[in-house]
């Protein structure tokens, strides 16, 4: 067994009752990754026993951490960030699987370019059609305008390349969603991992803002490619098109810490304002979960004023 010098990438997968779907994970990690050393650490977000639910035998270097309560994306991911050994760090989601030797094309990159802080691969659903990857720009008025818009300005700008990088080379980008994050352990802990300030989502785009304070850059490298069950990893909106009032809970939460931490306050109250119009158009012309999106909205913006 090489010795914990050694590990190249810590790939750190946390669970949230979805170890089923983590097993198919590793599988496809063992399956592809390929000329370098890794180990594999799963967190727990207090919902399974993971000794009894992951089946070891197929990979012997995997590293448990069972969590005492639910702490979310980020601050999990800062918990197992401890145990990892690895010069980088890979954020994987647990509904995802490794198409190619993924893993190895992302921590090449980032040996071979030492501006680069973090990057990700291009993201694929279970159809292998393009899902959402990345953004080419962060939270602003200029966001909040574009889904206004109904992202028509970002696609005058990025045209398809707005979100999936259909660029056969590496492209310049501001954020990799959290599904397949690979970043400089030493980066990691250099920004104090990701802020505890959020338990789900605009958790990575922070994180990846302050990458970009510090001089790096993030890019998407389009040869690692990465297939992405998207919303399989959370008890999420089914395909009746439903409402999940704690994840829209979550998404206007974090939004209002975002802008409270990286924009000036007339910036922060410009962007909610765009977003409640945005929002109350939506569901003046849409259905009854646009309704209800923006009477969760509304109560999420009251309280917080």
């Amino acid at each position: 067994m090489l010795s914990d010098s050694k590990i190249d990438v810590s790939i750190i997968i946390i669970n949230y009752n979805t170890s089923k779907l983590i097993n198919n994970c590793i599988s496809s990690i063992i399956e592809y990754t390929k000329g370098i050393s890794y180990e594999i650490i799963i967190v727990d977000n207090n919902t399974e026993n993971l000794s009894q639910t992951i089946n070891k035998q197929n990979f012997p270097r995997l590293k448990f951490l069972q969590l005492p309560e639910n702490m979310g994306f980020g601050k999990a991911n800062n918990e197992g960030a401890k145990l990892a050994t690895g010069k980088y760090l890979f954020l994987l989601n647990p509904d995802t699987m490794l198409m190619n030797n993924a893993i190895v094309i992302l921590y090449e990159y980032l040996e071979c370019n030492p501006q680069c802080g973090a990057c990700g691969g291009n993201l694929f659903d279970e159809n292998l059609k393009p899902v959402h990857s990345f953004r080419r720009i962060f939270p602003s008025i200029f966001w909040e305008l574009n889904e206004l818009t109904k992202y028509r300005l970002e696609k005058a700008l990025y045209g398809e390349n707005s979100q999936f990088n259909h660029k056969d080379q590496p492209m310049k980008v501001a954020y990799i969603t959290g599904a397949d994050l690979m970043i400089r352990k030493s980066l990691f802990a250099h920004c104090e991992g990701f802020s505890k300030d959020f338990f789900m989502y605009y958790e990575e785009t922070d994180l990846c803002k302050r990458i970009t304070n510090n001089g790096y850059s993030i890019i998407s490298v389009p040869k690692a490619k990465i297939k992405h069950l998207e919303g399989k990893s959370y008890n999420g909106e089914d395909k009746n098109n439903s409402f999940n009032e704690f994840r829209w809970r979550s998404i206007f939460e974090s939004m209002i810490i975002y802008y409270s931490k990286n924009n000036s306050k007339i910036s922060k109250w410009i962007c909610l304002k765009i977003a409640y119009f945005t929002l109350l158009l939506k569901a003046y012309l849409g259905n009854n979960k646009n309704k209800q999106i923006f009477k969760t909205y509304r109560k999420i913006i009251k309280y917080n004023n």
